[in-house]
């Protein structure tokens, strides 16, 4: 895998889990540079240049998988945390 966009998708990774904590710590935390790093990994992967130099199709496609769910299960705890519910407990938060 490109190693520039395996440090992208890392870092997104790593941004998702500060959110996470923060949000269940009951901080207030802005998305917007999250969404900025996750629109980055998107031209990172469309882009047909770069696509030549992913050594291993199948290795991109399971980091980005994970880092789906990953975003999937923070847009969960925001809309618990929005609504006022207790937020849910992830796999990873558990293991």
């Amino acid at each position: 895998m490109n190693v520039s966009l395996e440090a992208k998708i890392d870092n997104v990774f790593n941004e998702v889990r500060i959110a996470e904590s923060d949000i269940r710590a009951g901080k207030l935390v802005d998305l917007s540079p999250l969404e900025s790093r996750i629109k980055g990994v998107c031209y990172s992967v469309s882009d047909k240049e770069k696509q030549s130099r992913v050594a291993d199709p199948g290795t991109l496609q399971s980091h980005l998988t994970a880092l789906l769910v990953s975003l999937e299960n923070l847009e969960k705890l925001v809309t618990a945390k929005k609504k006022g519910l207790v937020p849910p407990k992830f796999s990873q938060e558990t293991s």
